[in-house]
């Protein structure tokens, strides 16, 4: 049995602002080699009076083109009432080459516990579209909505859900959002550096998967995940989803028989040398502060051997047999 939880739940929705805008993406699909679909998903509160019936976009050459909205899509959501519109219109490009498209809004929602004035911060999304001389290109797509947030025990999980339909690789990692000029906003800090804190949140770079172990207070709080797509180890295309997390219930746990299997770790005598408790066997993978993975292999010993590494902060994922994955942080001096 994995520890237990007590979820405190908030009666309701978080208290809504005027202001309106949660978050987007901005997607390109190839039609030809120079023409491409362009559409732009925005989450909205609805009850906000501001509407955008049509939202302008810089294409990245130069021209801004007008979407008109095609669709609105209400979304359950426990934390935060919301909706999904749906922008969408074609553009062709003169060529090769690599194109930032971007778009902008006054309307970023109030109330971001990360974002100082959040409601006097504008709202700037861009996406990388790079076309190559031998033809069309894709972006990635996140099938997960926005809203779609859950707990595994302690931890609030988000999974983009990433399809890319050209096959190609693709990372992920967290960004800062953007505000005015599409720069980045002054004060902002990631969630977890909100008081009180918490010392675990990441974006796992090969899927996508957002976690946080152990959000402390109920609340929104901007988060963005930037993937990044890769062919022939060249950068190909760039989708940065920007959302507002809704935090509308937070874990706590109670302790029960099992809670001291979860691993942890401890300091050898060799620096860079640390013992991964309780032993065993463990799929084991390393990662530095960035996210990228280091190492991955299967654990028997339980010693894990950092002593070729530059002194700094690593991320350790651990998957013991039928047991919940677990994150450990590490500072290795």
């Amino acid at each position: 049995m994995r520890s237990l939880l007590l979820l405190a739940l908030i009666g309701g929705p978080i208290a809504s602002h005027a202001t309106h805008l949660y978050g987007g993406e901005l997607y390109v699909e190839a039609q030809t080699s120079t023409t491409y679909t362009v559409t732009l998903h925005l989450y909205i509160n609805p009850s906000s009076p501001a509407d955008r019936p049509e939202m302008p976009v810089d294409m990245g050459d130069g021209v801004v083109d007008t979407l008109p909205r095609i669709s609105i899509n209400a979304l359950q959501s426990s934390a935060c009432d919301m909706q999904l519109h749906v922008y969408s219109g074609s553009h062709t490009y003169s060529g090769p080459g690599n194109y930032l498209l971007s778009v902008t809004d006054p309307n970023r929602t109030g109330g971001i516990l990360n974002i100082p004035s959040s409601s006097d911060v504008p709202f700037c999304l861009q996406t990388l579209l790079v076309i190559e001389p031998m033809g069309g290109n894709n972006s990635v797509r996140f099938t997960a909505l926005q809203n779609e947030v859950s707990f595994s025990f302690s931890t609030l999980v988000h999974a983009l859900e990433a399809l890319d339909a050209d096959g190609d690789s693709l990372s992920f990692e967290l960004v800062e959002p953007l505000g005015n000029g599409c720069t980045g906003i002054p004060g902002y800090v990631m969630a977890d550096q909100v008081s009180p804190g918490t010392p675990l949140f990441w974006v796992d770079p090969l899927t996508g998967t957002l976690l946080w172990d152990h959000p402390q207070l109920i609340g929104r709080y901007n988060v963005s995940i930037r993937c990044s797509e890769w062919r022939n180890g060249q950068l190909v295309g760039q989708v940065t989803r920007d959302m507002t997390l809704c935090v509308g219930q937070v874990p706590t746990a109670i302790s029960d028989p099992e809670a001291a299997s979860a691993p942890s770790l401890r300091t050898l005598g060799t620096d860079g040398l640390y013992q991964l408790d309780p032993p065993g066997t463990k799929a084991l993978s390393v990662h530095d502060a960035q996210g990228r993975e280091l190492q991955a292999h299967h654990h028997a010993g339980g010693v894990v051997d950092l002593s070729d590494r530059p002194a700094g902060v690593y991320v350790l994922h651990v998957q013991a047999p039928n047991a919940a994955p677990h994150m450990l942080r590490v500072l290795r001096p």
